[in-house]
C-alpha cells in the first residue's frame, strides 16, 4: 500500500514537472512578445477549475481532467462572441512571433530532458576501469556472508572480476559449490565465502549470490558531463526516430500514462542515490519524449499540428474560417482521444502479458 501510494505520488509530481515546463515556454514566450494569457493551467480545459492565483491578466488554474496543461489566450468559459474577439487578439499578432509562442513549448521540453540528463551525468560521474563496487540485496546470499554494498569487488573464487558478465560466469561454473570473494572495504582488502543459491531446475537452472555490480567513478569535468548529456540526447532521438518507420517496435517501446506509471513503480523500489538517478533518466527520456511527439505530430491539438496550420496561413495570406477552424478543433481532439485510448489500452495488454 506503502509501495503504491509512494509510486502515486512520484509519478503526479514527474507528470507535474514535465507539464508544467512545457506549458512555461509557451508562457514566456507569450509574454515577452505582449500576448494577452488569459489562463496558465494544469489540466485540459474542460470541466471545473480551482484557480489558486491571479495576478490581475491571468489565472493560475487547476483543471479537473489531469492529462496535460493549456496556456489559454481566450477564455475557456466564455461565450462564442468573447472567445472570438479575445482570439482576435491572438491572431492580429504576426505569424513569426505566433510560431515562436508555439515552438517555445516544444524546446522547453527539449532543455528539460536535456537537463536531466546534465544532472544525471553529473551525479554518476566518468566511470574508472577495473574492478567494481557491488550493491548488495537484502537476504541474498551475498549478504548472509557479510557483504555489503560498495565494497569494491577484487576476485571471484582467486580469478579478477571486473564486469557483470565475468561475475555471472564465475557464479555459474561454480554448479552451487561455495566461492571466495575477494573485496576491498575501506582499502582494506578482506575474503569472504558465499554460498550460492540455486534458482530453477533443469535447463534454467541458474545461481546467484544476490549482487548487482555498479562502476567505481569519480567526478566528471563540466566539459565531460556536457558531451556525455549531448550524447545521450542525440543517441535517444536517434532511437526514436528510428522507431517510427517500425509500427511493431513503436508498440511495443510507446507506453502512455499506465506504462510510465510501471516504470515509476520500478524506480521507486530503488535506495534513494540509484532512484535519483532513475528518475533523471526517465524524466530525460520522457521529456524528450514529449518534444517529438509535440513539434512532429501534425494533429492541430499538439504544437507541430499548430505549426501546420500556421504555414496554411502564411501560404494563403489568411486564416481558415471560423467553421474550419471548429471542424480542424474537433477532429484533432478527436484523433487525441483515439491515440490516448489505443496507448492506454496497449499498456493494459502489456502488464497482462498479451502485449
Amino acid at each position: 500500500m506503502l509501495h503504491n501510494l509512494e509510486t502515486l505520488l512520484t509519478w503526479a509530481v514527474l507528470f507535474g514537472i514535465l507539464i508544467f515546463i512545457h506549458e512555461l515556454g509557451h508562457f514566456l514566450a507569450a509574454k515577452l512578445f505582449k500576448f494577452k494569457v488569459y489562463e496558465f493551467a494544469f489540466g485540459l480545459p474542460f470541466g471545473k477549475k480551482w484557480r489558486y492565483w491571479y495576478d490581475g491578466e491571468t489565472e493560475y488554474t487547476v483543471r479537473a481532467v489531469l492529462l496535460g496543461g493549456f496556456v489559454g489566450f481566450a477564455e475557456a468559459e466564455a461565450d462564442d462572441e468573447t472567445r472570438e474577439a479575445q482570439m482576435a487578439f491572438f491572431n492580429a499578432k504576426p505569424i513569426w512571433q505566433r510560431f515562436l509562442v508555439i515552438l517555445a513549448g516544444p524546446v522547453a521540453s527539449f532543455l528539460l530532458g536535456w537537463l536531466a540528463f546534465v544532472i544525471l551525468v553529473a551525479m554518476q560521474g566518468v566511470e574508472l576501469p577495473g574492478s567494481q563496487k557491488i550493491k548488495v540485496f537484502e537476504g541474498g546470499a551475498a549478504a548472509m556472508a557479510g557483504l555489503r554494498s560498495n565494497d569494491v569487488l577484487v576476485k571471484i573464487a582467486g580469478k579478477p572480476v571486473n564486469d557483470l558478465n565475468g561475475l555471472v560466469e564465475q557464479v555459474q561454473t561454480s554448479e552451487g559449490k561455495p566461492l571466495d570473494v575477494e573485496v576491498l572495504r575501506e582499502e582494506k582488502s578482506l575474503t569472504l565465502t558465499v554460498q550460492p543459491r540455486e534458482q530453477g531446475a533443469g535447463k534454467d537452472k541458474t545461481y546467484k549470490i544476490g549482487v548487482s555490480l555498479r562502476p567505481r567513478t569519480r567526478p566528471a569535468q563540466l566539459g565531460e558531463v556536457l558531451g556525455e548529456a549531448n550524447r545521450m540526447t542525440r543517441t535517444f532521438l536517434s532511437e526514436l526516430k528510428k522507431l517510427v518507420g517500425k509500427p511493431r517496435e513503436l508498440k511495443k517501446n510507446v507506453g502512455g500514462p499506465v506504462a510510465i506509471a510501471g516504470a515509476v513503480s520500478e524506480v521507486v523500489k530503488l535506495g534513494w542515490e540509484d532512484r535519483i538517478l532513475g528518475l533523471m533518466g526517465l524524466m530525460g527520456q520522457l521529456s524528450l519524449s514529449l518534444y517529438a511527439a509535440n513539434l512532429f505530430i501534425p494533429i492541430p491539438v499538439f504544437d507541430g499540428g499548430q505549426i501546420v496550420l500556421l504555414m496554411i496561413e502564411a501560404i494563403r495570406r489568411k486564416q481558415l474560417s471560423k467553421e474550419h477552424q471548429m471542424a480542424v478543433a474537433l477532429t484533432g481532439w478527436a484523433l487525441v482521444l483515439v491515440l490516448f485510448v489505443s496507448i492506454t489500452f496497449n499498456d493494459i495488454l502489456k502488464l497482462l502479458g498479451r502485449g
